[in-house]
């Protein structure tokens, strides 16, 4: 499970997730030519938290990350380690799917589709900001 970790030096939170080093594909890199894009909309065949479709189809999708830093599940503990204050490891992992086409600059989008971007992250937060375990 990861944690959430104080360090007293600075004051700031780190994220610790031993569980990432364990991705099965973590560290092969695939050269084909005819790879598909896992975050294709027309192709990603995952979990849809929020989407947007105008008459041309879909236009946004957010989904969970497969592997997550944090988890949305449990409850939110505190302990300590030594110098560090420690809290569990809740907290919500999404990845925003803006686009069909690949490899835009910000200045490439196009004014629908800034406005979709910007419109998910609102919906998103307000909804994150009604759980009392995430603070940030």
């Amino acid at each position: 499970m990861s944690q959430l970790r104080k360090n007293p030096l600075t004051d700031r939170w780190t994220v610790i997730s031993p569980e990432r080093a364990r991705r099965k594909d973590a560290f092969l890199v695939d050269n084909k030519k005819d790879h598909k894009c896992p975050f294709c909309i027309e192709n990603n065949g995952l979990y849809e938290i929020f989407k947007i479709d105008n008459q041309e189809g879909r236009q946004l999708t957010v989904v969970p990350n497969r592997y997550p830093i944090l988890g949305i599940e449990g409850t939110l503990d505190r302990s300590c380690y030594g110098l560090y204050d420690n809290l569990s490891g809740i907290g919500a992992n999404e990845i925003i799917i803006d686009s069909k086409r690949h490899g835009l600059k910000a200045s490439d989008y196009t004014e629908e589709e800034l406005y979709n971007l910007y419109k998910a992250f609102k919906v998103r937060m307000d909804d994150l900001s009604k759980d009392i375990r995430f603070k940030y």
